[in-house]
């Protein structure tokens, strides 16, 4: 049975007030008793869309794996405005990341691909110095400490640098310095299964979530082996998917969701010795750059994290190559990576039913873009860099680089409306 219905739909989406034909299929209830009844052999439109945000949401928030964003010292307000201000307070970097990763999922393979990459190079440095490895860490270990799991609080002396206690918060390979240099006996000696407690993405969680992105990839991939139409809208969440899958093995020996780190406090007399002015230098060496900061705000570098500083979720490290002088971080190398096979998946809608010619065109340009636009803005920045030297009085670099970046977000931006806005164009047999 065919009804039409007058609906209003958001200029930002449609751009005019249209009257949407509504479809209500008729299915039969069994005449009597029966063990077992199958689905219906069509889907609605609130099926192809409940699916494909119910996806897209565990593609872009329960896939996170955040850093430690409170100090150890933090006080728990247990009033009921502390609790408001403390469930903000977590849930917004949450919300924040996501919305980052809508409109770049390169980012999630770019920040999981370095996780993996550091633990391999703290593992491969500490052998090249000992000529061992460290056998009571695992690589949850490294992941926990990367993530500012690990506090160190060294007691006030009269040899101290600061008036204060001071409160280090540390990286895995700054750990393994600190002790090289004397300021720590050993690294931080925690079970890894007391680690593990304080992870609240499990292996049931993450599993969970596998599973959900399987189903979805299985569907797709069937409705595609029968040649049966898929929406944009399903096409992109498989970009999404696919871009998740990759996190997740990246990212499947890392915590989630720590909220508080493990304090390590030395009394008087337990350090080997003071922290000195020259200890704090050495460690800032092997702090990590701002992702955001480097790649995209004037002069595109930053300075080293002190170590007195948290560690942010946009930190850096790991050089990946160097050219011309240049260093090009793990961190970049992926989101280039990533982000050309995220636009390039958003292809397979290349010839799907558009509502007009125009809309297939510009979906054929917002992909190209999409696909492209991380490997221009990456080369150049490089040429960039090389050839004005990172000096911030020269507006051209950044006129450049947010040239190609105004381009692809609104290539992204494109995609992501028309990925809507088609899921009412659709020809009868998506419904099949």
């Amino acid at each position: 049975m065919r009804i039409t219905y007058p609906v209003s739909v958001s200029a930002a989406l449609f751009g005019v007030t249209l009257a949407l034909k509504t479809f209500d299929p008729q299915c039969t209830a069994p005449d009597e008793a029966a063990n077992f009844v199958k689905s219906p052999n069509a889907r609605g439109t609130y099926d192809i869309l409940w699916n494909s945000m119910f996806t897209l949401f565990i593609c872009t928030l329960t896939v996170q794996h955040l850093n430690i964003s409170h100090k150890s010292d933090t006080k728990i307000d247990t009033s009921v405005r502390g609790k408001i201000r403390a469930m903000l307070q977590e849930g917004w970097p949450k919300i924040m990341w996501m919305l980052i990763v809508i409109i770049a999922p390169e980012f999630l393979v770019a920040f999981s691909f370095q996780d993996w990459m550091l633990v391999r190079d703290f593992f491969k440095t500490v052998y090249m110095i000992d000529g061992r490895g460290i056998s009571s860490w695992s690589k949850t270990h490294v992941l926990y400490a990367n993530m500012g799991g690990f506090v160190i609080t060294l007691k006030r002396s009269k040899r101290l640098c600061y008036k204060d206690d001071i409160t280090l918060y540390l990286s895995a390979i700054q750990l393994y310095v600190a002790k090289e240099l004397g300021i720590i006996n050993e690294l931080p000696d925690m079970l890894e299964i007391d680690i593990q407690d304080k992870n609240k993405g499990d292996l049931f969680v993450k599993g969970t979530a596998v599973i959900q992105l399987t189903n979805f990839l299985i569907r797709f991939i069937t409705r595609m082996a029968k040649r049966l139409p898929i929406s944009q809208l399903e096409t992109a969440v498989f970009a999404f998917c696919l871009c998740t899958f990759i996190a997740y093995f990246f990212y499947w020996s890392k915590p989630q969701s720590v909220m508080v780190p493990t304090p390590i406090k030395y009394d008087r007399g337990d350090p080997p010795r003071d922290v000195l002015d020259d200890d704090i230098k050495i460690l800032e060496i092997f702090g990590s750059l701002s992702f955001i900061k480097t790649t995209f705000v004037p002069p595109f570098r930053s300075d080293r994290r002190k170590p007195t500083e948290l560690i942010t979720n946009d930190m850096m490290d790991g050089v990946f190559f160097v050219v011309g002088g240049v260093f090009t971080h793990y961190a970049e190398s992926a989101a280039v990576l990533g982000g050309v096979l995220f636009g390039a998946l958003y292809s397979i809608a290349w010839s799907f039913p558009f509502p007009s010619r125009v809309e297939m065109i510009l979906w054929r340009v917002a992909t190209v873009a999409v696909a492209v636009g991380p490997v221009v803005y990456n080369i150049a920045n490089v040429v960039f860099t090389m050839a004005f030297q990172g000096n911030p009085k020269n507006k051209r670099h950044a006129a450049g680089l947010y040239t190609i970046a105004v381009i692809y977000l609104l290539g992204r931006i494109f995609l992501i409306v028309e990925m809507f806005r088609t899921l009412f164009f659709l020809p009868p047999r998506a419904f099949v």
